[in-house]
């Protein structure tokens, strides 16, 4: 897949990006990549790299599969903590949509239930919440061309 300068993209780790520009280095040609929440960082993905790397953010109708995917999604309640932090880290860095909803929908789960038994939620399982929603929201704010809070509720909505 190709892109070209000023589009968006969604980075594995960074999230939502532009592409700077396409450079040359070593003989090898590169996309200079812009997170959109912080440009002081600057990424460099060689051009024709596999899809886990950047992709295309999701139209409206393959975003709207995902928001179906995580109100369809039930919540494997047998995992123990270690086997679904073994489940969640495979799934972190994959740029896989569906992905992002298990982590949103799994952790927010088990964030709501350690939260009613009034005991605290780790730190890590806490960050990878934040980021898997944080990349979903900018996402899906690009393909539904709506604000943060509309898509935040929309998300929420399925989690119910």
């Amino acid at each position: 897949m190709s892109f070209q300068i000023k589009d968006l993209v969604v980075h594995r780790i960074h999230g939502l990006c532009e592409i700077a520009e396409v450079i040359m280095n070593d003989d090898r040609e590169f996309y200079r990549v812009t997170p959109l929440r912080d440009s002081r960082i600057t990424i460099y993905v060689p051009i024709g790299a596999n899809t886990e790397i950047i992709r295309k953010p999701l139209d409206k109708e393959e975003a709207m599969e995902v928001l179906n995917y995580i109100k369809e999604l039930d919540v494997d309640l047998s995992l123990t903590c270690k086997k679904r932090r073994e489940v969640c880290s495979k799934k972190v860095g994959s740029n896989n949509p569906y992905d992002l909803a298990f982590l949103v929908k799994t952790l927010t789960y088990y964030k709501n239930e350690r939260k009613s038994k009034q005991l605290s939620f780790s730190d890590t399982d806490n960050q990878i919440l934040d980021k898997a929603l944080e990349t979903l929201v900018d996402e899906f704010n690009i393909s539904f061309n709506s604000n943060k809070e509309e898509t935040i509720n929309s998300i929420n909505n399925c989690l119910i």
